[in-house]
């Protein structure tokens, strides 16, 4: 098994605070872009997963502050059906 540490200059309070906060504002950017989807990555960032991220992520920044956040494309989530 391999354990691997990052240091990082912000506590996993203060990081579930801020998905908290992106997370209460899901549909605010619909008809601009999808956020789909808003977790803690414990390398000491909120990652956000969007359809369009050139789109999100100024805006996002602009909102949140761009420290401590992660913009990044993901597909749609699917159900299976079976």
């Amino acid at each position: 098994m391999t354990l691997r540490l990052h240091s990082t200059d912000v506590d996993r309070r203060t990081l579930d605070a801020l998905a908290d906060r992106i997370s209460e504002d899901m549909y605010r950017w619909d008809g601009t872009f999808q956020l789909r989807e808003v977790g803690v990555d414990e390398r000491g960032f909120v990652h956000v997963g969007v359809d369009d991220p050139k789109k999100a992520e100024p805006l996002v920044e602009k909102e949140f502050g761009p420290r401590y956040i992660q913009v990044e494309h993901v597909e749609q989530a699917h159900a299976d059906v079976g």
